[in-house]
């Protein structure tokens, strides 16, 4: 099998750093693969201790076939480093393996992202292969190891060279996509909150890459593998992330499940197990009456 390489993005966590390294070097294929780690530059003196520190801990890594590390002096944002970064990892090989420094990953992760990168490799209706999957029921007639979602995740992730270089990061459809509400509402299949965050995005409200790359893979109309059981948990919903808030509303049970050999290369979509997706993202009712006397109040003004 020919291993993806792995792209680690660091900042200023290095408790986080430590015990997102510690789960990588236990995967089975970890001595196999290349890790290209970026280190983005530290905003403020403050912030430059703990940047320091990650960068201590990045240069004694050891476990992987080559570690290449990538710093910045100055502070780029997670945006601009995930798409500078893959993009030039992606300019060199034919696909990825993604993660940031709060991911905590299975030992079969690296196993699962390989072999589902081979498996769907010339599936153009799949734009890109997750490790994480949402805590949901999964349908006790579903009997595969995955299934296909109109969501993906940024936690923990892989994709090919190919439908990368696809993505308008600009999003030169957005006049088009604003004036059609039809369009918004197809986009919200994968979540109810995926209009909106891209509407933010166009506002300069956030800086997403992550929101970007869901609205190309939309665009596309592909879809994205995702397993059963989530290879991956994300452990910086604690406030000490930028851009995640506490919560618990996203922890999964991480089961040491077996290594799978190979992949069903045809795939029925089930819309259960979107339907389930789906609630998860749906604001309650109460929020959504928030919401809508925040902006009859801002009218009155």
């Amino acid at each position: 099998m020919d291993h993806a390489p792995i792209i680690l993005f660091v900042y200023n966590r290095p408790h986080h750093t430590q015990k997102t390294i510690d789960a990588l070097k236990k995967n089975t294929f970890a001595q196999e693969s290349e890790l290209f780690i970026f280190s983005d530059g530290a905003k403020s003196a403050h912030t430059t201790i703990l940047v320091e520190q990650v960068r201590s801990i990045i240069h004694s890594i050891s476990g992987f076939k080559n570690v290449t590390i990538f710093e910045q002096k100055n502070n780029q944002g997670l945006a601009k480093s995930v798409i500078e970064g893959v993009t030039k990892i992606l300019n060199r090989y034919k696909k990825v393996i993604v993660i940031e420094d709060d991911i905590v990953t299975t030992p079969n992760f690296l196993h699962f992202m390989n072999v589902a990168l081979e498996t769907y490799s010339t599936n153009k209706n799949i734009f890109s292969v997750t490790g994480y999957a949402l805590p949901i029921e999964i349908p006790e007639n579903y009997t595969l190891p995955v299934y296909l979602s109109y969501r993906g995740s940024s936690w923990g992730w892989a994709i090919w060279k190919d439908r990368w270089d696809s993505i308008d990061w600009e999003i030169k459809d957005k006049v088009n996509f604003l004036s059609h509400p039809d369009q918004q509402r197809a986009f919200n299949k994968g979540g109810g909150d995926l209009s909106s965050m891209l509407k933010r995005q166009f506002k300069g409200e956030i800086d997403s890459w992550a929101i970007r790359f869901a609205y190309n893979a939309f665009k596309k109309n592909t879809l994205h593998i995702t397993p059963i059981h989530s290879k991956v948990q994300n452990i910086g919903h604690d406030n000490s992330g930028v851009h995640s808030n506490k919560t618990t509303h996203y922890e999964v049970q991480l089961t040491q499940d077996q290594k799978i050999t190979d992949l069903p290369t045809s795939i029925p979509f089930s819309q259960e197990i979107n339907n389930s997706i789906y609630t998860i993202f749906k604001k309650p009712l109460y929020k959504k009456i928030i919401v809508s006397i925040i902006s009859y109040l801002k009218l009155l003004r």
